[in-house]
């Protein structure tokens, strides 16, 4: 099964993604987001400008409003089923 394509991104997009969202810790660490979710730490991969996926599990993260501010919200999944998680900081 062939592997998802990589993007690299920019740091300053990165940084937009930073924060925390309600129960996800989402930082930048060098040149690649690292999640934070129920005490584990998986680095992401960017998959698309605002799409990112973990390689060690199935944990994908989309931050769906793209847009040049922070957002408010990311979507998340490990396996089946999305899960939104809001900002709050």
């Amino acid at each position: 099964k062939p592997g998802k394509k990589e993007f690299t991104l920019a740091a300053a997009v990165l940084d937009r993604y930073t924060g925390s969202y309600d129960p996800i810790e989402i930082a930048r660490e060098g040149s690649q987001l690292v999640a934070r979710l129920g005490g584990h730490k998986f680095l992401l991969f960017a998959e698309s400008p605002t799409k990112f996926f973990a390689k060690t599990t199935d944990v994908q993260i989309e931050f769906p409003s793209g847009g040049q501010g922070k957002p408010d919200r990311l979507i998340w999944s490990v396996g089946e089923g999305a899960n939104e998680a809001k900002r709050t900081k």
